[in-house]
């Protein structure tokens, strides 16, 4: 019995890493320097933004060639290629961080969180909001902390992941211009051709429910419905439960590939629910039940409740999902969006890179 102890003890202990600890144990000037660190480190991203150059984030970083720095440096300085020359800038921001687990080594830190950046753009009146979850490690180096890597999901951080040069990055990014939504011949699809405005849409389905409950999941995941974040992204699955928040019925007729719906029991699902192309399709040639959706080709015809889709590398495959969640009518039309997987609220549609389609929303 003594020995059996003896050897579980000595397992037990094999299984402790050696000088990781929670940082609550370590002492309070350690606490509190780690996080006033993170909170610099990150109102200096965003610093950027409203700058428009990449110099208050360089300090952060010991070795700006390492691979982490160069992946956030390289990323940042993409997005800003993107947004200075369309005058997106950020006017005012502010950051939360929001804090899941903190291990502290020896000289290092590992660090999951919840960022949260409100800002305005400039010469808008939107308050826009971002979140991303990020794993952030540390490394202390004679006695002042550095970054070493900032993992979070990005459309463009993930071709640095994959070994793509940046000039491929900035080639797919700015492809064709600033294109907002594609070119389609007359008879492919139903079109919009009213020039009355906004006041002119038939609205069928409760666009300020949709949005409410957009609003109240923008950060967060309604536990009734699987969280696709980690399975492929989980930006159309979170504007299907906004169109169902809204009134839209299920459609369970027809055979699966003309069918939308989500059976909260089973958690089974049709491929329209959760995959942008197929969620397109079905909206697009739906004849039955359910939403339908037309293309609009002029901004102004867009409302809150409306969709938008993506295309970053504009390749013809489309990325991404959102709600239409805010508009801001002037000569054009200002669209903001809710979305997931980036988790973001009331985002300019106009910070995102490729192509675009605005898809407008009744019910069958």
């Amino acid at each position: 019995m003594k020995f059996w102890a003896i050897a579980l003890l000595v397992i037990a202990c094999m299984t402790i890493p050696l000088g990781s600890f929670p940082l609550s144990k370590a002492s309070p000037n350690d606490q509190a320097e780690i996080r006033s660190f993170v909170q610099a480190y990150f109102e200096a991203k965003y610093e950027c933004f409203r700058r428009g150059d990449i110099s208050p984030l360089k300090p952060f970083f010991l070795d700006s060639q390492s691979q982490g720095a160069r992946r956030e440096l390289e990323l940042t300085q993409v997005l800003l290629d993107w947004r200075v020359p369309r005058n997106l800038f950020y006017d005012d921001h502010s950051v939360v961080v929001n804090y899941d687990s903190i291990r502290l080594d020896t000289n290092a830190v590992t660090i999951t969180l919840n960022a949260v950046v409100s800002y305005r753009l400039r010469n808008h009146r939107v308050i826009s909001r971002e979140a991303n979850n990020h794993t952030l490690v540390l490394d202390r180096h004679q006695g002042k902390w550095y970054v070493t890597s900032d993992w979070y999901e990005e459309p463009i951080g993930g071709m640095i992941d994959a070994g793509h040069s940046i000039s491929t990055i900035r080639a797919w990014a700015f492809r064709q211009g600033d294109p907002l939504t594609e070119n389609y011949r007359e008879g492919d699809h139903e079109v919009c051709t009213s020039v009355n405005g906004p006041s002119s849409l038939a609205i069928t389905y409760d666009r300020i429910k949709a949005v409410q409950y957009a609003d109240a999941y923008w950060n967060q995941y309604n536990p009734a419905y699987i969280d696709f974040s980690l399975l492929g992204g989980d930006c159309t699955n979170y504007v299907s439960q906004c169109l169902r928040a809204g009134n839209v019925p299920d459609d369970v007729s027809g055979h699966q590939g003309s069918q939308w719906w989500y059976n909260l029991n089973t958690h089974q699902y049709t491929p329209s629910w959760t995959s942008v192309s197929a969620l397109y399709n079905y909206l697009m040639f739906n004849t039955l039940g359910g939403p339908k959706g037309t293309i609009a080709t002029d901004p102004m015809l867009i409302a809150r409740g409306d969709l938008v889709q993506t295309d970053f590398q504009q390749d013809g495959t489309w990325d991404h999902s959102a709600i239409v969640t805010e508009v801001w009518y002037e000569d054009t039309a200002y669209i903001y969006v809710n979305a997931h997987t980036t988790n973001r609220y009331r985002y300019y549609i106009g910070n995102y890179p490729g192509a675009k389609r605005l898809i407008r929303i009744s019910i069958r």
